[in-house]
């Protein structure tokens, strides 16, 4: 809430300046009618500088904090998930399948969308799309099941496929 108060704010003192700018530039009488005072009105000019450059830094600041691991919300409050403890989740869903080999898990944000991306090895006599898919669903409801997290995207990239020889 103080984020969203602080941007309103931003927003209201960027219209004003630009205002008092457009208004300086085109009729500077009014504006220099009013303040009678060079020095008050310097000073003032400056305060509002100076608190809009604090605005803009922790705007910045905010806005490259990197989000460590998920953060679930409830009725008691949150509870923040790492990115390890998802990986390690996802390794014990995958380890009891002799058809996948050299998993590598990537887990992250893009814009509001949490993703999970996973590159393995697959040794299947079974069609591609389908273990793909089969894999896809057991991740996302295994994590559904057990951390209550949605996934949006959960991308499977497949380095290396050999196909079992049937025996007869």
């Amino acid at each position: 809430m103080f984020k969203k108060f602080l941007f309103f704010i931003a927003w209201l003192g960027m219209l004003i300046l630009a205002s008092l700018g457009i208004v300086y530039v085109f009729v500077p009488k009014y504006l220099i009618t009013f303040q009678e005072d060079v020095f008050f009105r310097n000073m003032l000019i400056l305060t509002i500088s100076i608190i809009y450059i604090f605005i803009v830094i922790i705007k910045f600041i905010s806005l490259f904090k990197k989000e460590e691991g998920y953060i679930i919300k409830g009725e008691l409050g949150t509870v923040n998930i790492s990115l390890d403890s998802i990986k390690g989740v996802i390794k014990e869903i995958l380890s009891p399948d002799r058809e996948i080999r050299n998993i590598k898990i990537v887990c992250g944000k893009k814009r509001k969308k949490h993703y999970i991306l996973i590159n393995l090895d697959m040794l299947t006599n079974r069609s591609i799309a389908e273990k793909s898919e089969e894999l896809q669903k057991k991740i996302k409801s295994e994590l559904q099941d057990k951390l209550e997290l949605d996934i949006e995207v959960i991308e499977i990239k497949i380095k290396k496929v050999s196909l079992k020889v049937k025996e007869n």
